[in-house]
């Protein structure tokens, strides 16, 4: 470990730190996601756009999302003992070819024309630290909506391990329980606590949520040695947005390893405010951004 911490400012960007790194992943092996998308029921289809106007989330259970969650949770957990943030694992094709695998889920809410955006994030909630996810908020204002309740931007969550009220689950106020969703109040809390949900998750589970929702990761119960709650984000917008965010990527499309470079260092940047980088690793990743 102290070899890996000592040589971060001058490998980190580097191709074959990341290949050496974690070898049961890949750069660049892939390029474009070819495989069969997840399939959705009748059902499914038909409740999905309700769900989304009346709640504002969405979960979609247990599905075949063609990544082992086991080394994604192995990755995840060498980069946190690593003392690297875990958005790191960003850099490795399979984390892209799993979003990928779920265009089904957010074509049918967006539309097919529907980008992602350069917005990613991965979480390890600790309960030997009994650390938390973020606080209470909301992704954005009410202009994410259209007049008839549907959403132009939404963010898909995936479970890598168990998320429990033990972890750190998510928190959700659905959207009409919520007597501020979608006015020009919405900047004050007004709830019911008895209507608030957790959002309890398995691997395989994939939630979707538009940006008006109330919502908050919460923090694990002290565990000694208990399960994280691990998970992946990623924020998809339909193309009638004024919010869409540079650079537009093609959900279908894996970005090189240089654009990967690029991407995490976004992250790093404007999530700073809300993580502990160490100071050689935002210097890295500012100087790499600059060249984006």
């Amino acid at each position: 470990m102290a070899e890996i911490k000592a040589s971060l400012d001058q490998d980190i960007s580097k191709k074959e730190f990341w290949q050496n790194f974690f070898p049961k992943f890949n750069i660049e092996k892939d390029t474009v996601f070819s495989g069969s998308p997840v399939s959705l029921t009748e059902k499914e289809q038909k409740e999905i756009p309700e769900l989304m106007i009346r709640e504002g989330y969405y979960r979609l259970a247990q599905k075949d999302l063609g990544i082992s969650f086991a080394n994604c949770t192995e990755l995840i957990k060498k980069l946190d003992n690593e003392g690297l943030d875990p958005v790191f694992a960003y850099m490795y094709d399979e984390l892209w070819l799993l979003q990928a695998k779920v265009q089904s889920l957010y074509k049918l809410v967006l539309g097919e024309d529907c980008v992602m955006h350069p917005t990613f994030w991965a979480w390890l909630v600790s309960t030997d630290k009994e650390t938390a996810g973020w606080g209470p908020h909301r992704d954005r204002d009410r202009s994410c909506l259209r007049a008839d309740g549907s959403t132009r931007l939404i963010t898909m969550w995936i479970p890598i391990t168990e998320a429990t009220p033990m972890n750190g689950c998510v928190y959700m106020v659905p959207a009409y329980k919520d007597r501020h969703y979608n006015t020009e109040k919405e900047d004050i809390v007004n709830f019911d606590f008895q209507d608030i949900r957790a959002l309890l998750a398995s691997p395989g589970d994939v939630y979707i949520w538009n940006h008006e929702v109330y919502h908050w990761g919460a923090r694990a119960a002290y565990r000694p040695g208990g399960e994280p709650r691990i998970s992946l984000s990623y924020e998809y917008a339909a193309t009638d947005t004024a919010h869409i965010k540079s650079p537009i990527l093609d959900p279908q499309k894996v970005p090189s390893y240089e654009e990967r470079v690029k991407l995490v260092a976004m992250q790093i940047l404007q999530y700073a405010h809300m993580t502990n980088f160490p100071k050689n690793v935002l210097i890295t990743y500012e100087a790499a951004q600059k060249t984006a």
